[in-house]
C-alpha cells in the first residue's frame, strides 16, 4: 500500500500549501481544507473536525496547519502518533523555519 499524506489546512493557507506541493512535484497528498475560526466561530470548528476525520480515513500521515486563531484543534481528538499540528501566524514558517519577516 503506498503511503499517503493528508494535509488538512486553515483556507487562509491553502494557496501557498498547493504552491509548494506543485513546485516540489509532490505526489499521492490529499489537500482539506477549514474554515478559519476567528472569522465564522462554531462553522470553522465544525469544517475542522469534518475535515481531520476525512483524512483519518484515506492517509498514513496527516499534518494540520492552522492559524494561531484555529484554537479548537487542541480538543479534536486525533491519532497523535498519525496527526501532526503545526499552528501558525504565517505559513511562510512550516517551510523555513523560521518567522517571516
Amino acid at each position: 500500500m503506498n503511503e499517503k499524506l493528508g494535509i488538512v489546512v486553515c483556507k487562509n493557507f491553502a494557496e501557498e500549501v498547493q504552491f509548494v506541493i506543485k513546485k516540489n512535484n509532490i505526489r499521492n497528498v490529499e489537500i482539506l481544507t477549514f474554515l478559519p475560526e476567528c472569522i465564522y466561530g462554531s462553522i470553522g470548528q465544525n469544517e475542522q473536525l469534518e475535515a481531520i476525520k476525512s483524512c483519518q480515513e484515506t492517509c498514513n500521515k496527516i499534518i494540520i496547519i492552522g492559524a494561531a486563531c484555529c484554537t479548537s484543534l487542541d480538543n479534536i481528538v486525533i491519532d497523535s502518533e498519525k496527526c501532526k499540528i503545526h499552528r501558525l501566524e504565517y505559513c511562510f514558517e512550516l517551510f523555513t523555519n523560521r518567522p517571516a519577516s
